[in-house]
């Protein structure tokens, strides 16, 4: 994810993110994984507060630092068939409640 500097802090990254966590969960995709340069603490910022979790590091040529490497669930979240019309009272053991 790349945003020119002329164009920062103007939504295009939370844009693009959007639009490809949207796509993957519509296109049944599980989840997104991606790296980040570890110099670069805004992109390492960005992803966590998108809800990215730390899984890792990897090395690539030329770079002096680690890439951090996150991932992101973006699967629907499923409702067992017949618990959005559990309730509570009706289970055993909680008669009265």
């Amino acid at each position: 994810l790349c945003v020119d500097p002329a164009t920062q802090q103007c939504g295009a990254a939370r844009a693009l993110m959007d639009f490809a966590e949207a796509f993957a969960r519509e296109h049944g995709f599980a989840s997104i994984r991606l790296d980040a340069y570890t110099g670069n603490p805004r992109a390492l910022a960005l992803y966590k507060r998108r809800g990215y979790r730390h899984v890792g590091q990897t090395r690539f040529p030329r770079r002096p630092l680690p890439f951090a490497c996150f991932e992101k669930s973006v699967a629907p979240r499923v409702t067992p068939p017949g618990s959005e019309q559990c309730d509570a009272a009706q289970l055993p053991g909680r008669e009265g409640v």
